[in-house]
């Protein structure tokens, strides 16, 4: 699991909702979004616990989606993919890899 100082507020909170037991439609009640979010943010968080921890000086301004985006792809999982994981189409996963690469030349 990741630290807490690796995780957004957000995804603290959802955490610490997690562990006290609460399901993921609760967890969205109290913060005031739908269990789809809660669910894509579970699935941020556990994806974040498979890439290696940035260093503090990661200057990259890569988005946490983008870094997701770039593992899954060299893992070999395709657009249509990644897309049903994080709710996205195979169009918004490939221009998120667009933005990536950009970043990648700056």
């Amino acid at each position: 699991m990741l630290e807490q100082e690796n995780l957004r507020p957000l995804e603290s909170v959802i955490l610490r909702l997690r562990s006290d037991g609460f399901s993921n439609d609760e967890i969205a009640t109290k913060i005031a979004k739908k269990p789809e979010t809660v669910y894509r943010f579970l699935e941020m968080i556990d994806h974040k616990s498979d890439v290696p921890e940035q260093k503090p000086t990661d200057t990259s301004g890569k988005r946490s989606v983008e870094k997701v985006v770039d593992r899954l792809r060299e893992d070999g999982e395709s657009y249509e993919q990644i897309g049903e994981r994080l709710k996205k189409t195979s169009d918004q996963v490939q221009r998120i890899e667009t933005y990536s690469e950009i970043k990648d030349q700056l």
